[in-house]
């Protein structure tokens, strides 16, 4: 008995050569690749959007205390003539006073927080707190943001403040800050 000839090569034809394998894995890879290219830099750029959208609500919360009390809130320079303050650490004399604990001369106060807190992000517990509290608020990069304000400075023209995420890097300067507008 001889092998059919005719049904061994239809067995052949029905079956996926290592080739035809081979183009289709690495079609899926590519496919992959730019897949995964084009979701991290979405995510990065959800980061930045975040921070905007956090730097829109402190501004919110600077307004209304400025309204309220009719300057933004002075930062204590502890005898520096700096006034700019990373929102972290022992210093977070800002955050204390857009959720009403600080005056603007530094003195405790209890009035109705300024800052809505809701979409913030918080190194510890979140506000509402029932007192003045060490906390500070985060980026999307686990970095606090940075706040400046020095109207006693006669070397520095004052029209506002300053307000900005020192960026993915964590580092200042070094050109992805995120600044608020």
């Amino acid at each position: 008995m001889s092998p059919d000839i005719h049904s061994f090569s239809k067995q052949a034809r029905s079956a996926f050569t290592i080739m035809e394998m081979v183009v289709v894995v690495a079609i899926i890879g590519i496919l992959a690749s730019v897949s995964f290219g084009v979701l991290v830099k979405q995510r990065a750029g959800a980061k930045e959007d975040k921070a905007r959208a956090d730097l829109q609500v402190i501004q919110v919360g600077l307004e209304a205390y400025r309204a309220r009390f009719g300057d933004y809130p002075k930062i204590p320079t502890f005898g520096t003539n700096t006034g700019e303050v990373n929102l972290s650490g022992g210093n977070a004399f800002l955050l204390n006073a857009l959720n009403g604990w600080r005056g603007p001369s530094g003195d405790s106060i209890a009035v109705k927080s300024m800052l809505n807190n809701a979409s913030l992000s918080f190194e510890s517990h979140p506000p509402p707190i029932a007192a003045e509290a060490e906390n500070k608020i985060l980026d999307p990069w686990d970095n606090a943001y940075v706040y400046d304000y020095r109207p006693d400075d006669s070397g520095w023209e004052t029209y506002g403040y300053r307000l900005y995420s020192i960026g993915s890097d964590g580092t200042d300067g070094s050109g992805d800050e995120v600044i608020a507008k």
